[in-house]
């Protein structure tokens, strides 16, 4: 199972009972996503900070959160209003550079 000998960014291995928590945690965090609509992070960020550095549970969650977000947007494309949603992404785009930033 060399796939999941995974290491931190300091170098330090991953004991798999923490690789199978994080991954039964982003099943919950889908789970609270697509139920309530938010929350996901919320529910979800405070416990994969316990076990993982920052600097990888930050990405890990936010791979989730798109693959999720794009998987409830193809499910409800017929009844989105794109007009609105091109706004919206546009703003966001915006704010990618802050983000950046602010994790660096």
């Amino acid at each position: 199972m060399d796939f999941f000998n995974l290491f931190t960014p300091d170098g330090v291995m991953l004991e798999p009972g923490v690789i199978y928590t994080v991954i039964a945690l982003m099943f919950l965090y889908t789970f609270v996503g697509i139920c309530a609509g938010f929350g996901g992070g919320l529910t979800t960020m405070p416990l994969i900070t316990l076990m993982l550095p920052v600097k990888m549970a930050t990405p890990l969650s936010v791979i989730v959160g798109t693959a999720t977000a794009i998987y409830a947007t193809w499910l409800s494309r017929k009844e989105t209003d794109w007009r609105s949603a091109a706004v919206l992404i546009g703003f966001s785009f915006l704010g990618i550079p802050v983000g950046l930033y602010a994790l660096s």
